[in-house]
């Protein structure tokens, strides 16, 4: 119940905007409608029925329900032409009978001897002057034409117009206030029928939740969204909660490799732009705060990005090493600011990268380097190159990156289902988690 209902507010939060725009365009419907709509104008005359004096108490009760019976009759007598006629050549209105009457209600009053007549109109002024009329012309109708020809002692019942109609203040229809409100009540309706369909068409994955929902594969971290925080040494900042959370999915991946032997780890999006450098730096920089003896490897051949975001000068590096273009020794370097995390970086990048990066040399150089350091960092791009996929069929495990906000469903899907084939997935890492709203309120009571 409570995950429904976090998911149920975070759809709310998502799409607060769209609710917002169009209860805005309903509201300003209702303004237009009540500014630009015909005004109707109502108006109400009251009829009374009297009975005449009788001979006896019971006779008196017996005319008066008598004339209780014959109320509904007399208001359905208010929009015959008997009665609309005489009211229409008095008030000189050339509008057909039909058109009259559909201005024209009666209706009795329950438990009286009252027939209330009510009168439309686009005027003010003819409003209640029709609905007087009406009342009149109905009242001698009821005398003298119905009930006269009841007995022939003449009418039993008297009809007397108790009420005239009065100017109406302010037209009946439209009311501003009203108005306003069903604008804003349809707008409100509407914009969570188009947002919640705008909810079923969007595959992007927004946080955790969505991950978990996609893949039964186990999630190792999450990173919160910083904008402000330097990419370079996130992990290094101790009051930091994104390099609590780098150490914490430090912590979760050497317990799931405890029993590997090869201790590398690649570092692999599940598409482009995912943030594998920033992820694979700052995870290779908690683990160093161990006092382990790491290596960062920049196998990113397509889009290096290590050696300009570390400010390190150009040097020999990994495609070199696999060419035999340069030893061990000139390809790795320490990084000045953590003695305990030495770098390799790119190389000169190579027209064949996936051939390289997937061949049995790489595979021995790997094994080789996992033995001579405690761990070894990869940064392996996207799996959706055949660089990564080379990748990680020679690394010791593989963590994919999901990019909360820029990454869709179908994406992930295919890149876990990629690293399936190769067995050597130990978990996702979620980055740009949401650090306000629904979401990250959602994922920190999961």
């Amino acid at each position: 119940m409570r995950a429904d209902l976090r998911a149920h507010l975070a759809v709310l939060h998502r799409g607060w905007p769209v609710l917002l725009l169009f209860t805005a365009l309903g509201v300003l419907g209702g303004i237009g409608t009540a500014l630009l709509a015909t005004p109707r104008f109502d108006a109400t005359a009251r009829v009374f029925i009297t009975t005449d004096e009788a001979d006896t108490p019971l006779d008196s009760l017996a005319l008066t329900i008598y004339a209780q019976q014959r109320l509904r009759s007399y208001a359905d007598v208010a929009s015959s032409s008997a009665v609309l006629r005489p009211v229409a050549l008095e008030l000189g209105l050339e509008e057909p009978l039909d058109e009259l009457a559909g201005r024209v209600t009666a209706t009795p009053v329950p438990d009286s001897l009252l027939i209330e007549v009510r009168a439309s109109s686009r005027f003010n002024t003819e409003a209640p002057a029709l609905a007087s009329a009406v009342a009149r012309q109905l009242a001698d109708v009821i005398e003298l034409q119905l009930e006269s020809r009841m007995t022939t002692e003449g009418s039993a019942l008297g009809v007397t117009v108790v009420d005239d109609a009065v100017l109406p203040p302010a037209p009946t229809y439209p009311e501003f206030e009203v108005s306003v409100v069903v604008g804003a009540a349809a707008g409100l309706f509407m914009g969570m029928g188009v947002m919640l369909l705008l909810h079923s068409f969007d595959a992007r994955i927004r946080g955790v939740r969505d991950v978990r929902e996609v893949t039964s594969e186990r999630v190792i971290g999450v990173i919160s969204r910083e904008r402000k925080a330097d990419l370079t040494s996130i992990a290094l900042d101790d009051d930091s909660r994104v390099a609590m959370q780098f150490r914490s999915f430090r912590t979760d991946l050497q317990f799931l490799r405890l029993e590997s032997s090869n201790r590398s780890v690649l570092v692999v999006g599940a598409r482009r732009e995912q943030g594998t450098t920033t992820a694979a730096l700052n995870l290779a920089l908690a683990m160093a705060q161990l006092g382990r003896r790491v290596l960062l490897v920049d196998a990113h051949l397509r889009a290096p990005e290590i050696l300009e975001l570390l400010e390190m000068p150009p040097a020999p590096g990994l495609t070199d090493l696999l060419v035999g273009a340069a030893s061990r020794r000139e390809a790795i370097r320490p990084w000045s600011e953590v003695p305990e995390l030495s770098v390799m970086t790119a190389g000169v990048v190579p027209p064949n990268s996936g051939d390289i990066l997937g061949s049995e040399r790489m595979r021995t150089l790997v094994e080789e380097l996992a033995a001579a350091y405690d761990d070894v960092v990869i940064d392996g791009g996207s799996i959706v190159s055949a660089d990564a996929s080379a990748l990680a069929s020679v690394a010791g495990s593989t963590v994919l990156v999901a990019r909360a906000g820029h990454l869709r469903r179908q994406h992930l899907i295919r890149a876990v289902e990629a690293l399936a084939v190769l067995g050597s997935l130990a978990g996702i890492l979620v980055t740009d988690q949401p650090s306000l709203g629904v979401e990250a309120v959602a994922e920190t009571v999961a």
